[in-house]
């Protein structure tokens, strides 16, 4: 973003990454009118609540089943 800046209104780079950094107005298109329709995604899955917590609740079970080396077993 500095680049554009620095390009927009003449000024020299502030460190050499600036200066080295790609300019990102030369892939904006101001030649075009703007488009102001939303591009449309899919949406993902809705996973229910409740697998979630089986999920959870099978995690913290098999962590509790799982010896740990170098710790104390209680």
């Amino acid at each position: 973003m500095l680049k554009a800046v620095d390009w927009r209104w003449n000024l020299p780079p502030l460190t050499p990454c600036d200066s080295a950094a790609r300019n990102i107005a030369e892939v904006l298109d101001f030649s075009s009118p703007p488009d102001p329709t939303a591009p449309t995604w899919p949406m993902p899955p809705v996973v229910a609540l409740d697998r979630v917590d089986a999920a959870v609740n099978l995690t913290a079970r098999l962590r509790l089943l799982t010896p740990r080396r170098g710790r104390a077993q209680f």
